[in-house]
């Protein structure tokens, strides 16, 4: 099987997306290494988070890629890097000693971290915002039964 070709690549993100890409947002997606161009394609073909696994020796390093370094919740991997789409959401690569982990966010936290939480780690947002109704709560009791 042939890699896609940038014009294939771009179609298939059209596609995914439901409405062509801006001249520019062609530019930058062009502007990510042709190895990663055909893994991108298979992670927003799957659904939002689900990882695409890569070999680490098989593709450049994603900084060479056109991704930015970024930090992410810990899962074990040795760095994160992120790319904006221009519909807001973003492709994220978990770097492993032996491979890469590329999924999609349905928002990228370089552009809209508020909503990156809420889209893409809504159980992080309910369990701080139970831990912090918790701590109220809780010294309330403690100090009842003290005043007791």
């Amino acid at each position: 099987m042939s890699a896609p070709t940038e014009a294939g690549i771009t179609t298939a993100i059209e596609e995914v997306i439901g409405t062509p890409l801006p001249v520019a947002a062609q530019a930058v997606l062009h502007g990510l290494h042709d190895a990663w161009h055909a893994i991108c394609h298979q992670a927003l073909a799957a659904l939002a988070h689900v990882p695409h696994r890569v070999p680490r020796g098989s593709v450049p390093e994603p900084g060479e890629a056109g991704f930015v370094r970024h930090r992410g919740l810990w899962y074990g991997q040795e760095a994160d890097w992120r790319f904006t789409l221009p519909d807001g959401r973003g492709l994220h690569i978990r770097q492993y000693r032996d491979r890469f982990d590329v999924h999609w966010d349905r928002a990228c936290p370089l552009k809209a971290p508020v909503r990156h939480l809420v889209q893409d780690t809504p159980w992080l947002v309910a369990s701080t915002a139970i831990a912090l109704l918790a701590i109220p709560a809780g010294w309330t009791i403690v100090h009842r039964r003290k005043s007791r």
